[in-house]
């Protein structure tokens, strides 16, 4: 059997192990808030039941843009669940490289599926991500230079930072109010 041309085969993406833990967390939160929900129902717990509804619409949320696939030359093939799917280079608007995550931002979609996330090896991709955050001179992870190679005219890949500003504020001060608050607790007790 002959060896098939560089542009026809298809390389992987994404580190399977990433795709199957999340999947695994996303099975996980859901069959253990089911029988929350099912209880709340049962016992009339209108708003117990709701908050577990929401909960679970909310891991679903989470959890839904992780994905795994290959690419090539046409494209990505990819799969979030069961049914494999393809998305051509020309419907993808960004590609973000976010410390060992790739994502695909797509045209033209709804929010939820807008976003493809893949996770990446952590140890090929982490510290050359850091290095270029950090304006050191450092070779890209090899699947970024075959995502540059198949396609001339790639989006461009923008290296955003690993956690957004918000994010980081709002747990700093989460864990300073919690630590404020439980000192307090602490200080009346003894008293």
């Amino acid at each position: 059997m002959a060896a098939q041309p560089e542009s026809a085969r298809r390389w992987p993406l994404d580190f399977h192990l990433g795709w199957m833990a999340a999947r695994a967390l996303q099975t996980f939160f859901v069959v253990g808030s089911l029988p929350n929900a099912y209880l709340a129902w049962k016992s009339g717990d209108s708003l117990d039941l709701v908050s577990s509804l929401i909960m679970l619409v909310a891991v679903f949320a989470f959890f839904h843009r992780f994905a795994t696939g290959e690419i090539d030359s046409q494209g990505i093939h990819y799969r979030r669940y069961i049914f494999s799917k393809n998305l051509p280079w020309q419907d993808i608007r960004e590609i973000q490289w976010k410390g060992n995550r790739l994502i695909f931002v797509r045209k033209d979609k709804n929010i939820l599926v807008r976003r493809l996330d893949f996770v990446l090896n952590p140890v090929t991709s982490s510290i050359p991500y850091f290095r270029h955050r950090q304006n050191l001179d450092t070779q890209l992870p090899p699947i970024l230079e075959r995502i540059h190679a198949f396609i001339s005219d790639s989006p461009e890949i923008v290296s955003v930072p690993a956690q957004s500003r918000w994010i980081v504020r709002l747990f700093m001060t989460l864990t300073t109010l919690l630590v404020a608050i439980m000192l307090m607790r602490i200080l009346l007790a003894a008293f």
